[in-house]
């Protein structure tokens, strides 16, 4: 999904200001009072507004029927490895100091990005900087960038957890990006550093176990707070 500003609404948050880019606009697969903006074809991935979070939500599925408002809907099963959801702004982000509000839900088998930028969404070697947390085999807390098909990742001491809400920071410069976490500088890395302005993105993705063949019990969910996101120099 792209944000269209051009579509804004008055500082509310409606479907009209989104772009699908992948997948089809449908109703509801899942709970009772709950209407995606986007949902993926046969997918139980989608972006939800919930409250004053932007969420993205995914979970392999078994296959099986979902009530939605008062309709039952089909959730087909599909032979996928993994499954993602996300959401990407227009390139409007430069070099300068960014802060936003986010938490994840800490899945048990997959990928949940809590925000950060991105050059060509789905393409994270052209042009990236984010934070993310990976659950699999192992469980990892990563400051990651890349430029031009190179990749930088330094580990995260974290201290706290990323399923309560954080206070997310990047310093982006020619030369380097530094990230925080409340406030608290947890990594800076200095090669692969992007170039050229990039969207803001947050994403969520749930993996088939390789060792088991089972898919995640946990859903993956990143949570944006909305508004927050500041350029503060």
């Amino acid at each position: 999904m792209v944000y269209d500003s051009s579509k804004a609404n008055n500082g509310t948050l409606t479907a009209a200001e989104w772009n699908a880019v992948a997948g089809d606009i449908m109703n509801g697969i899942e709970y009772n009072l709950f209407v995606p903006y986007v949902s993926r074809l046969a997918e139980n991935a989608f972006v939800q507004a919930s409250g004053s979070y932007l969420v993205c939500r995914s979970k392999i599925c078994s296959g099986s029927a979902a009530v939605s408002g008062s309709q039952i809907w089909n959730v087909v099963p599909i032979d996928l490895q993994y499954e993602h959801c996300s959401w990407i702004t227009t390139k409007l982000y430069g070099f300068g100091t960014y802060q936003w509000y986010a938490y994840c839900n800490l899945t048990d088998y997959g990928e949940e990005y809590p925000g950060g930028f991105e050059l060509n969404h789905g393409y994270p070697n052209d042009s990236l900087i984010c934070f993310i947390h990976i659950n699999g085999a192992t469980e990892h807390y990563y400051a990651w960038n890349t430029y031009n098909g190179s990749s930088t990742q330094t580990e995260i001491t974290v201290t706290g957890s990323w399923k309560a809400e954080r206070l997310f920071g990047i310093v982006w410069s020619s030369t380097a990006v530094n990230y925080y976490l409340d406030g608290v500088l947890v990594a800076t890395n200095t090669t692969n550093v992007p170039q050229a302005s990039m969207g803001f993105f947050s994403e969520a993705c749930t993996y088939r176990n390789v060792y088991t063949g089972s898919p995640a019990t946990k859903e993956a969910r990143a949570y944006f707070r909305i508004n927050t996101l500041q350029k503060t120099a």
